[in-house]
């Protein structure tokens, strides 16, 4: 991610009141890792409860350069960017389940609600035009956002198959003016039964509409990405009734709008 800062005071921050400095680029790189545990409880043979919970990780690092492209170092705090690893919880997820007989097939659908528990910032882009230190990362968007979900598997020797769609929809603003884009997920997949254990494979595509800040897409904001999934779970019974399972999921490719590069 390339951000370009202007000498217009006060967006690099306080050290303007100090001296005039130059327009600067700020090359940063995030890496976002997430673990993701969940519990069930089945009502009967056709509905079940869900409770997902994420935990994120983001790793960012930041390379000052002018704009001929030549690095230096920063002499002065910086209110934008800085080189930092944060953990966090996400949004839970509660989820009711349904599946349901298709001949050969089983159709599973999915309605439930995120929980706003994971941490939320104030407007950064209102913070950095006041010249005031701010933070862009959270774990949480703030608000409830419903979940919809289908997917169709076919269980052969001890395999299922899978295919799966998703929808996580952000309809209004947070308390901060916050209010993420629409997500969508769809993929394959299949799973192993190994006893009582289950491990399960896949691939999906993810799509994200941009986020807005005060009813604004900003460019140094997310502004919208693709990603291609590989995931690898693992899933075991825990009590009567209950189950438990873990999914991770690693990023293979990403791909943004021009704008955001």
């Amino acid at each position: 991610m390339r951000i370009v800062h202007t000498e217009r005071c006060p967006d690099i921050g306080p050290i303007c009141s100090v001296r005039q400095e130059p327009a600067q680029v700020h090359d940063q790189r995030l890496t976002v890792a997430e673990l993701r545990a969940s519990i069930d409880r089945a009502l009967d043979d056709t509905w079940a409860l869900e409770v997902q919970v994420p935990v994120r990780m983001v790793v960012s690092g930041i390379t000052y350069k002018r704009l001929n492209g030549e690095p230096f170092e920063l002499d002065y705090p910086n209110i934008h960017h800085r080189n930092e690893t944060i953990f966090g919880l996400g949004d839970p997820w509660l989820v009711a389940r349904g599946s349901f007989g298709l001949g050969p097939l089983v159709a599973m659908v999915r309605a439930g609600t995120t929980v706003p528990l994971g941490s939320t910032v104030p407007d950064p882009f209102a913070l950095g035009d006041n010249g005031q230190e701010h933070q862009h990362v959270q774990f949480g968007t703030g608000i409830f956002q419903p979940v919809l979900g289908a997917a169709v598997a076919h269980w052969a020797g001890g395999w299922r198959v899978r295919g799966h769609a998703l929808s996580i929809l952000g309809l209004y603003d947070n308390r901060y003016g916050y209010r993420p884009g629409h997500r969508v997920l769809g993929g394959m997949g299949a799973d192993a039964a190994l006893g009582d254990t289950t491990l399960s494979f896949g691939a999906d595509v993810a799509h994200e509409r941009e986020e807005h800040w005060a009813g604004m897409a900003h460019a140094e904001a997310n502004l919208g990405r693709t990603d291609i999934l590989l995931n690898l779970g693992v899933a075991r019974p825990l009590l009567a009734h209950w189950r438990w399972s873990l999914l991770v999921r690693v990023p293979v490719a990403q791909f943004v709008p021009a704008d955001a590069l």
